[in-house]
């Protein structure tokens, strides 16, 4: 092998720097991948994390008292009148597969351009 192909080995697109200087092992891959999440939290992840807690305590307070008194916390006092909690989630299920109904009939037929 001479010089050329040995500088074309090392940087093989001209111009551009090399992404991995030396060849590592598993075991280094393996430290860089896992020690962010296998450290300690920064201090920053924790400003984040407490008001999220926080917040999922007050839906665990929101949903048993929905289960303590009823759906008439929801100014809808006629015990056959589920129109709003029905209503919402025919919505958000019909939002939801909206986007898989109209891809598969691009794809039955074949529109390249959908993806």
């Amino acid at each position: 092998m001479n010089q050329t192909e040995a500088e074309l080995l090392n940087n093989p697109v001209e111009g551009r720097p090399t992404l991995i200087l030396s060849s590592p092992d598993f075991h280094s891959i393996t430290e860089a991948v896992a020690g962010p999440v296998e450290g300690p939290a920064p201090i920053g992840w924790w400003f984040y994390f407490i008001p999220a807690l926080a917040l999922l305590g007050l839906l665990g307070v929101a949903v048993s008292w929905l289960f303590w008194e009823g759906i008439g916390i929801w100014g809808l006092n006629v015990p056959v009148g589920w129109a709003w909690d029905i209503t919402n989630f025919v919505f958000w299920v019909g939002i939801g597969h909206a986007g898989t109904l109209i891809s598969a009939i691009l794809f039955l037929f074949r529109q390249t351009w959908r993806t």
